[in-house]
């Protein structure tokens, strides 16, 4: 089973994963645990922003991470953009 970072659990049922969550709101300090705690993938979407405002800027720091690839990117409407990262094994 994955480890997966997703605010919501449905994708982590559908991939039959195991949900990490953070209970930090730095950026810096979630992406350093999803590092440290062998997370595979993350779920990062424009829905999990509007209830999690901390997350704000989350999408962009795991683009500019070269420890992150986007293996997955989807906006079914505006508003519900979608993507995925493979978290790069060392």
């Amino acid at each position: 089973s994955p480890n997966i970072f997703s605010a919501s659990s449905r994708p982590v049922f559908y991939a039959e994963g195991k949900q990490f969550w953070s209970d930090s709101e730095d950026v810096s300090q979630i992406i350093a645990e999803i590092k440290e705690k062998g997370v595979e993938y993350v779920v990062d979407n424009d829905r999990a922003r509007r209830k999690y405002q901390y997350l704000e800027g989350f999408g962009e720091a795991l683009q500019n991470d070269p420890d992150f690839e986007l293996i997955y990117q989807k906006t079914p409407q505006p508003g519900y953009k979608i993507s995925i990262y493979k978290v790069k094994q060392k």
